[in-house]
C-alpha cells in the first residue's frame, strides 16, 4: 500500500514538472504561419497586401513564445465573416483559440494559445493602391520633356533604343525623379502596314541568339539609371519562348525586371520569367488607344479603380502631347485616390 501511494506521489510530481517546466513555444506559431500562407491566398491576400509586421520572442515563467502580429489590406468588399468562419474551423481543429479584437477598429483576431496570442492578423479596408504610370515610344523627339519636370508624381519613362534623344530623356527622366525602361523593339505578326514602322533595331525570330545579346547589352549601357525593360510590339516575338528566355537571361543578369505590356494574350514572357525566378509585371490598362482627353481620363480612373480592388495597377500610355497633358489636370485625382510609383517599388 505504501508502495502504491510512493507510485501514485512520483507519478503526480512527473506530470507536474511536465505540464509547468520551461517550454519553447516558438514552433507553434511557425504553425500557425504555416496554416495561414496558403488560407489567405484562398481569399485573395498576398505579400502586396502586407502593410505592418512585427515579430517578438516572449518569455513568462521561463517558456519561450514567439509572437506575430501582421496587418493587411483588403478591399471594401472583403467578406469579413466567411474569413472569420473559415480561419476558426481551420484553427480551434489544431488547438488553438481565435477571438476577435475588440481593440481594433477593422476586423482583428488572436490566435491564441494557452491563453496567450501568439499571432494576431488584422484586417483594413484600403482606400488607395499603388498605381504604376508607363508612358511607352520616348526617344524621337524633346517636344514633351518639360512635363517631366512638371508632372510631380513618379512616372515610368519607357525609351525606344538607337533613336537621336533616347538617351537625353533617359538623363531628364531619371534627374526629375522618374523610372527609366528600355522599350526593346520586338517583331510582330507580319502585315504591310505595320512593317513600314519597323525600328531599325528591332529583335526578330531570325535574329541570332548572338546578336540579341550583344545588341541588347549596348541598348542597356545607351541609357542612363535603366531599371526594366517592356516591349515594343512584339506579338509575334513574345510568343517565342525560345527568343524570350535568352532576353530575360540577361534581364537577370542584370537584375532589372520585364514588364509584359500584353499586346497578345498568349505572351510567353510571363512564364519564362517564372522560371528564371525574375521579376515580371503585366499590363493592367491601356490610357490612350484613343487620343481623346475624355478617353484618357476614363482609363486613368479605371486603372485608379483597379489599383484599389486588387492593390496595384499598371497603366500604360504613351508619349504624347494630349496623354502628358490629361495626366498633369489630373494629378491631385491621382494623389488623393492612389500612390502612384515606380515599378520597381512593387513586390
Amino acid at each position: 500500500m505504501r508502495l502504491s501511494l510512493k507510485l501514485l506521489i512520483a507519478l503526480s510530481v512527473t506530470i507536474s514538472l511536465f505540464y509547468f517546466l520551461p517550454r519553447d513555444y516558438i514552433r507553434k506559431t511557425e504553425r500557425i504561419e504555416s496554416y495561414l500562407k496558403n488560407y489567405l491566398g484562398c481569399f485573395g491576400i498576398d505579400s502586396y497586401a502586407l502593410k505592418k509586421e512585427s515579430r517578438e520572442i516572449y518569455k513568462k515563467s521561463g517558456s519561450k513564445y514567439l509572437i506575430v502580429e501582421r496587418e493587411y489590406e483588403v478591399p471594401p468588399d472583403f467578406p469579413f465573416y466567411a474569413f472569420r468562419e473559415e480561419l476558426k474551423s481551420i484553427l480551434e481543429k489544431e488547438g488553438f483559440f481565435i477571438e476577435r479584437d475588440r481593440t481594433y477598429s477593422e476586423a482583428g483576431y488572436r490566435i491564441i494559445f494557452k491563453k496567450l496570442p501568439l499571432y494576431i492578423i488584422r484586417l483594413v479596408k484600403k482606400d488607395r493602391g499603388y498605381l504604376a504610370i508607363v508612358l511607352d515610344d520616348f526617344g524621337y523627339d524633346n517636344k514633351t520633356l518639360h512635363y517631366l519636370k512638371e508632372i510631380a508624381i513618379p512616372l515610368n519613362i519607357s525609351i525606344l533604343p538607337s533613336l537621336k534623344y533616347s538617351k537625353s530623356v533617359s538623363l531628364t527622366a531619371s534627374k526629375n525623379g522618374h523610372e527609366v525602361l528600355l522599350h526593346l523593339p520586338m517583331e510582330p505578326v507580319k502585315s504591310k502596314k505595320i512593317e513600314r514602322h519597323l525600328e531599325k533595331s528591332t529583335i526578330k525570330s531570325t535574329t541570332p541568339d548572338e546578336k540579341i545579346i550583344e545588341e541588347l547589352h549596348g541598348f542597356l549601357n545607351e541609357l542612363r539609371d535603366v531599371k526594366g525593360v517592356n516591349n515594343h510590339m512584339g506579338s509575334s516575338l513574345c510568343r517565342d519562348r525560345g527568343k524570350m528566355t535568352v532576353i530575360l537571361k540577361i534581364l537577370k543578369e542584370r537584375d532589372l525586371y520585364f514588364l509584359d505590356s500584353r499586346v497578345v494574350s498568349d505572351s510567353k514572357g510571363p512564364e519564362v520569367a517564372e522560371k528564371l525566378n525574375l521579376k515580371c509585371f503585366q499590363r493592367d490598362v491601356f490610357i490612350d488607344n484613343i487620343e481623346n482627353s475624355e478617353y484618357i481620363e476614363k482609363q486613368i480612373r479605371e486603372a485608379i479603380r483597379l489599383a484599389k480592388r486588387k492593390g496595384f495597377a499598371i497603366a500604360i500610355g504613351h508619349d504624347r502631347e494630349r496623354t502628358l497633358k490629361t495626366i498633369l489636370s489630373m494629378l491631385t485625382e491621382i494623389k488623393e485616390d492612389t500612390y502612384p510609383i515606380k515599378l520597381s517599388e512593387l513586390r
